[in-house]
């Protein structure tokens, strides 16, 4: 019984603390164009780790020559 109730309140603290993220992110401005980030992950899964200028090549193509990636809370553009 213990154990559930401490995955239940781990559980619980991480959709609060995403939902906390989500209410208080304030941009001034749109971040340019780039790939759908997926929530708590952002685009984590998105960035390659073998040859990867072929995805930025890519990249390139569909955004243009500016574009935003985001890993959680970490919001890296290039």
């Amino acid at each position: 019984m213990t154990s559930f109730v401490t995955w239940l309140g781990v559980c619980l603290a991480g959709v609060a603390v995403y939902l906390i993220q989500r209410i208080l992110k304030r941009n001034p401005a749109p971040f340019p164009p780039g790939p759908t980030p997926l929530p708590i992950v952002g685009n984590l899964f998105d960035l390659p780790t073998a040859k990867p200028w072929l995805t930025y090549a890519d990249w390139g193509k569909k955004f243009g020559t500016v574009q935003h990636a985001e890993i959680s809370w970490y919001r890296g553009g290039s």
